[in-house]
């Protein structure tokens, strides 16, 4: 008659183990062992260091959380480095740490990050895939400049300031989400993004800055959901398609007549019922 015999998943203490659902079952019978398939498998481990990183001749390096929750010049090297994964116990990198890495194709942040600092990615022109924590607030200044082969990014909905130049230069950026937590859109950020289709800038911008999203020259179209125009600074939709300026059909005449907007205004028309 068969048995089955409790095999409990080693990641929990042996001394909880009575209160612990078996991770797998294994049944004994006719003097063979084999597993139940109606039990489930075990769980597959996540990275839990500090970080881990990998390089192009597939050698690895990596390090254990410990006292120091930063990550400083020098204790990651760069060199031929191809994917990196930050653990959840970092809270801040040093700015520029990951500047000019172009053999970098890969980026994860954990969930510790706040903010990703100046220059992080700057001239990483071989990344394609980057993933930030959704504890991220602040996206700094140059963070992503030049990082030309990035087609998309997930902003976290938690992010609030997009700073100067961030996305500058991402030549092969075609879709970004603005959360609509931001508040401001800075000098420069999205300036010479040439592969954006579209952008819709949420109702929480109260500012543009100037050069904001000049040379999008592939743009189709610019939504603006805010009812009150947004401050906007000199040049902001310079070289950008001619793409019509879609905004709130109840604010039409003040955009067209606002500081700044006023230059767009064979350009803007009303958002189309839905």
């Amino acid at each position: 008659m068969a048995r089955n015999l409790k095999v409990f998943n080693t990641y929990h203490d042996y001394e909880t183990a009575d209160l612990i659902k078996p991770a797998v079952s294994l049944v004994v019978s006719d003097n063979s062992v084999h597993y139940d398939p109606a039990s489930p498998t075990p769980p597959t481990p996540t990275f839990q260091g500090k970080w881990l990183a990998t390089y192009s001749d597939s050698s690895t390096a990596s390090a254990e959380c410990g006292h120091s929750s930063g990550i400083i010049i020098g204790e990651i090297t760069t060199t031929n480095l191809v994917d990196v994964e930050i653990g959840d116990c970092v809270t801040s990198i040093n700015n520029a740490y990951f500047s000019d890495c172009s053999t970098l194709t890969s980026a994860t942040i954990g969930s510790g990050v706040t903010s990703i600092c100046m220059w992080l990615f700057r001239n990483c022109t071989g990344l394609t895939n980057i993933s930030i924590g959704n504890n991220v607030k602040e996206i700094q200044s140059d963070a992503f400049r030049n990082c030309t082969s990035l087609t998309s990014i997930d902003i976290p909905s938690g992010v609030t300031s997009i700073l100067n130049a961030a996305f500058q230069g991402c030549t092969s950026l075609t879709s970004i989400d603005i959360p609509s937590g931001v508040t401001s859109i800075s000098n420069y950020t999205f300036n010479g993004c040439s592969s954006l289709t579209s952008i819709t800038i949420p109702d929480s911008v109260t500012t543009i800055g100037n050069n904001a999203f000049r040379g999008c020259s592939g743009l189709t179209s610019i939504t603006v959901n805010a009812i009150v125009p947004p401050t906007l600074r000199p040049n902001a939709f310079y070289n950008t398609n001619d793409a019509p300026i879609l905004v709130p059909s109840a604010s039409l005449s003040a955009y067209q007549s606002a500081s700044e907007w006023s230059n767009y205004a064979d350009r803007i028309t009303a958002i189309p019922n839905s």
